[in-house]
């Protein structure tokens, strides 16, 4: 967030860990970052460990679990209308603030 302040690049921060994330929202995520969904989970959490770790479970079953335990979805998200990314290493937020990128 520092780095979007320093850019005065205009941004607003959903705390889905306290506010959560209905599925539709988490569905148009993972469409605008394009990549699967399984990509976008913390494989280090207890909960994903518990609850997907080892089990043969469909994109909705684990869009479900991910609506319902928000602590496995990457972070930072940066999503714009039309792009996404999980914005870590911090050179790839460095490259989506270069103007060519941004006015999507």
């Amino acid at each position: 967030m520092d780095l979007l302040n320093t850019e005065k690049f205009p941004f607003e921060v959903v705390e889905y860990l306290k506010v959560g994330l209905p599925s539709k929202v988490l569905e148009d995520i993972v469409l605008k970052l394009d990549v699967p969904l399984r990509e976008i989970i913390r494989k280090n959490e207890p909960a994903y460990k518990s609850l997907i770790q080892g089990k043969t479970l469909s994109d909705s079953e684990i869009l479900k679990i991910v609506e319902e335990n928000p602590i496995l979805l990457e972070r930072p998200l940066i999503v714009s209308e039309n792009y996404g990314f999980v914005a870590r290493p911090i050179e790839l937020l460095i490259d989506f603030l270069k103007p060519s990128k941004n006015e999507n």
